[in-house]
């Protein structure tokens, strides 16, 4: 083999090595970039953790109060000897018990026109008396206090709602170790086709000045 063949595979193999390098390159590239994703989704994770704590600080108050107000409804519904149509969901029950109270109606009814069915019930519920239950009512009624919570906890909600789609999409930019692999390939693959015409237009410019140099 002569040396000029020698000399074309020789730059053959280099061009060969430097795509390889390129693709060696790139896949250990895909880690800083990891890297800094994973970086950004730890942040938003905090982020989350953060306001879901200050959810469950503002909520607790009212959540109590809604949980007190549910728990009275579904055991007027357990109650085969109750009126269960009379009220079609906690909230009905609860505005009744709240329109008593605040009519300072609880103890007339009591005495004078609850059955004993009614007030055997209120008996089981912890409720022996009209005092208890007015100060039971007057505890877990949702004031303004509580409205405003409540609107707070919505942003919250809505915030941490949008920090979660965050979090989320940038998870999906995470490259697992096939992503890594077929970002190198796709970048040997690229370097590899770009290399053939490039190397040619190099050829073909120093032809050129060579010729140019070349004298008469």
């Amino acid at each position: 083999m002569n040396l000029k063949k020698r000399k074309i595979i020789a730059r053959e193999f280099l061009i060969l090595l430097l795509v390889v390098a390129l693709g060696l390159i790139a896949f250990a590239c895909t880690y800083p970039y990891n890297y800094l994703i994973n970086s950004s989704v730890s942040k938003l994770n905090s982020e989350i953790i953060s306001y879901e704590k200050k959810l469950d600080s503002i909520e607790e108050p009212f959540k109590n109060k809604i949980a007190e107000q549910k728990r009275v409804y579904e055991g007027w519904m357990k109650n085969d000897n109750l009126d269960r149509n009379a009220y079609r969901d906690f909230r009905e029950h609860w505005a009744r018990l709240e329109y008593l109270h605040k009519e300072d109606s609880i103890s007339f009814k009591y005495k004078n026109v609850w059955s004993k069915v009614v007030i055997d019930h209120l008996n089981n519920m912890g409720f022996t008396s009209a005092n208890q239950l007015n100060e039971f009512i007057g505890a877990n009624t949702i004031i303004e206090i509580d409205k405003n919570t409540q609107a707070k906890s919505k942003q919250l909600k809505d915030k941490i709602f949008n920090l979660r789609e965050k979090y989320n999409n940038k998870k999906e930019e995470i490259l697992e170790f096939d992503d890594q692999m077929n970002f190198a390939l796709i970048i040997m693959l690229i370097g590899g086709i770009l290399a053939f015409p490039i190397r040619f237009l190099i050829y073909g410019v120093k032809w050129s000045i060579n010729t140019l140099k070349t004298k008469e």
